[in-house]
């Protein structure tokens, strides 16, 4: 059994019959030999341009024994999963420039200015000689894109703001004699910036209606966290079968003091450890497979462009989580 997961914007065909289109999910049974799967974009998205690509997959025995480039396969339960990765494209187009500043300095003046030609770039030039001092990479799909020069002093920083998808976006480069540094990068939900400090909120939209709000000091060129908070949207009495995905959210949130209200008083004692035992997983989910119980909870990473699902089992006491331990496939 095969669980198939299309990417949106795209048309999925499966041995020349369209299988599934635009992010629809279809669950197919394959046979031995090689499947031809084809991946066909609509329409560009977000500002990205894609390729028609095709993966092969072979099956040997009812067992996946290898997928070509373009696409991840994982074991979830009694199924597999294939996962298409859309192949991106950035054509080289008519160069325009979205946002410009200009500042003086030491009798210079210098020039400022996002440029986009499908891939999009700050650059930084000094006039009289002109010369080209700083080229930095942006996000491709940064909208709405503004420059902002402030000085104090004899400190001047230059400001990049603007929106990537739903989200914000803040860069903060210092400007010296020795060169252009990069200080502060950072997109999150809101960001509010202040003269002497600037704060980010991240929201998780997880059970809890976890919000991490990080503070920053600014003093001239340094830019120290100073510290984190964590708000919560949403105050329910969940029953103890769901303590494990309460605990796994708050571990992948880095909310210590939450983490530490689900677990026994000697699990608290290593936080680091259990850190280093689930690792950085992407998503918490329920298990398909009736064979678990609730207890077991499967765990999404991803390592590059592969996908692999872990299931951990709890044990649960008194309200509380006395032990965990990985479940073999």
């Amino acid at each position: 059994m095969l669980c198939i997961f299309p990417v949106k914007e795209h048309i999925l065909k499966y041995n020349g019959r369209i299988l599934c289109a635009d992010g629809m999910t279809e669950t197919i049974t394959v046979g031995d030999g090689d499947s031809v799967f084809e991946i066909l974009p609509l329409r560009p998205c977000q500002g990205r341009f894609y390729t028609a690509f095709a993966v092969v997959l072979t099956v040997k025995n009812g067992e996946p024994e290898r997928v070509t480039e373009g696409a991840s396969i994982c074991r979830v339960c009694d199924r597999y999963e294939i996962v298409f990765t859309p192949q991106a494209i950035f054509p080289r187009l008519a160069e325009t420039v979205p946002a410009e500043a200009e500042y003086t300095a030491q009798n210079r003046r210098f020039l400022l200015k996002i440029v986009d030609d499908g891939m999009k770039y700050l650059i930084a030039e000094a006039d009289s000689p002109r010369t080209l001092l700083f080229r930095e990479p942006l996000p491709p799909c940064l909208s709405a894109e503004k420059i902002t020069v402030a000085t104090e002093g004899n400190s001047l920083s230059i400001r990049i703001t603007g929106k990537i998808d739903e989200k914000e976006y803040l860069m903060i480069l210092d400007v010296r004699q020795s060169g252009i540094k990069i200080l502060f990068e950072e997109c999150a939900d809101e960001i509010e910036i202040a003269p002497r400090e600037i704060r980010t909120a991240t929201r998780f939209y997880d059970m809890r209606g976890r919000t991490r709000v990080k503070y920053y000091t600014v003093e001239g060129s340094l830019i120290t966290e100073m510290r984190q908070e964590y708000k919560y949207g949403a105050d329910i009495a969940y029953p103890t079968e769901l303590l494990p995905y309460l605990f796994l959210e708050a571990l992948g949130a880095n909310d210590a003091d939450c983490l530490k209200s689900y677990l026994a008083p000697d699990l608290c004692a290593d936080l680091d450890g259990l850190y280093e035992y689930f690792g950085e997983f992407r998503s918490v989910e329920y298990p398909t497979s009736g064979r678990f119980p609730l207890s077991t909870v499967a765990l999404r990473y991803h390592d590059g462009d592969k996908t692999r699902v872990e299931y951990v089992s709890f044990v649960i006491e008194n309200g509380l989580i006395l032990n965990f331990e990985k479940e073999a496939m």
